[in-house]
């Protein structure tokens, strides 16, 4: 390395900066660690940022919930293919997990009689209970909290603009040790050389690689699956990538802009291929997943639009007589420009 090369002495390396780098970083640094996150983005903008800030929190709104039935419903939104240890812990550590993001600023409407955050009226697509919390800023509040976490945290430091190259590590008698890692910092052109006892790899995927068919942040390049697997680390359905199906295609400026999540679709939206036949009905309920597939398999087809895509249609939401005007504002409101 030459005199150019930057070297820093850290516990703990972060790769990533969205929901799940942050709460890495900040876990660490409760334990005691003195943190170094390293993001591609801005801290805080990632894709954790444009998912609409909907949470799922069990046992906001039914008693009857549990962390059973939510991992059970985990599992099924994802066709059977979620670790269930991993569904498990996710649904074990909901509640904790959210009360977390308030305390790092995500502001949720609270109703007065219950003293808890307000519910969507009903249960989302994968989920049988009605546990999703929504939050007038979207996933900027999500955002917002990633960032306050690094930023504000104590015992946390973070270089923006920078790409993580590899772990570096020595093979010892019985396992391998992580010494620390090599960072390129894209701002001052130059190698940072960290040392630390654990790299922490918490970045995003590779859904760039199908935009503008998915809206993504666009330092999502497949780079930490590669890392991973440099690092010895054992991948696991990799190629199960989570679609944002409804993204704009026209005109070329707006083109894989994010066009709102299932929910958007209301109680009487429909997908329908290029020949007007429906492929889905009761889009609201339905996940990402089902959506993504029932548009796929259609174009496979040969139904699918000369952009390669469907159509969500939701005019029938727009003519019900007494919903109508009601689902007009709605789109007002969570889709900036839409005129109905």
């Amino acid at each position: 390395m030459d005199n150019k090369t930057k070297f820093l002495s850290y516990d703990v390396i972060v790769v990533g900066s969205g929901g799940a780098g942050s709460a890495a970083a900040h876990a660490a640094s409760r334990a005691g660690a003195k943190v170094l996150v390293v993001s591609k983005d801005p801290v805080g903008c990632s894709d954790s940022k444009i998912a609409e800030g909907i949470v799922t929190v069990r046992g906001s709104a039914e008693d009857t919930d549990s962390h059973e039935v939510l991992s059970e419903n985990l599992r099924l939104a994802g066709g059977d293919l979620p670790v269930p240890e991993i569904t498990d812990a996710f649904a074990e550590d909901s509640e904790e997990a959210y009360d977390w993001l308030r305390r790092q600023g995500v502001r949720p409407r609270i109703d007065s009689e219950r003293g808890k955050p307000v519910v969507m009226a009903i249960p989302l697509g994968g989920h049988n209970r009605r546990r999703s919390v929504a939050h007038d800023n979207g996933g900027l509040a999500v955002g917002h909290a990633a960032w306050n976490a690094i930023v504000q945290g104590d015992g946390i430091d973070y270089l923006e603009d920078a790409w993580f190259l590899d772990v570096v590590s020595e093979e010892g008698a019985d396992e391998t040790n992580v010494l620390g890692g090599l960072i390129y910092e894209a701002s001052e052109g130059r190698l940072v050389a960290v040392r630390a006892s654990a790299v922490v790899i918490a970045a995003g995927g590779l859904s760039t690689l199908y935009f503008p068919n998915t809206d993504t942040m666009r330092g999502n390049t497949g780079d930490s699956y590669a890392l991973a697997a440099r690092a010895g680390a054992e991948l696991v359905d990799m190629e199960q990538i989570q679609f944002l199906p409804f993204c704009l295609t026209a005109p070329p400026s707006y083109e894989g802009l994010l066009a709102g999540e299932p929910v958007t679709a209301g109680y009487l939206g429909v997908i329908r291929d290029a020949k007007g036949k429906v492929i889905l009905d009761s889009v609201m309920l339905r996940t990402r997943a089902e959506c993504a597939a029932a548009m796929a398999m259609a174009v496979e087809k040969g139904n699918g639009t000369e952009r390669g895509g469907c159509y969500l249609d939701l005019t029938a939401n727009v003519k019900a007589e007494r919903s109508g005007p009601y689902y007009k504002k709605f789109l007002h409101t969570s889709l900036s420009g839409v005129m109905v």
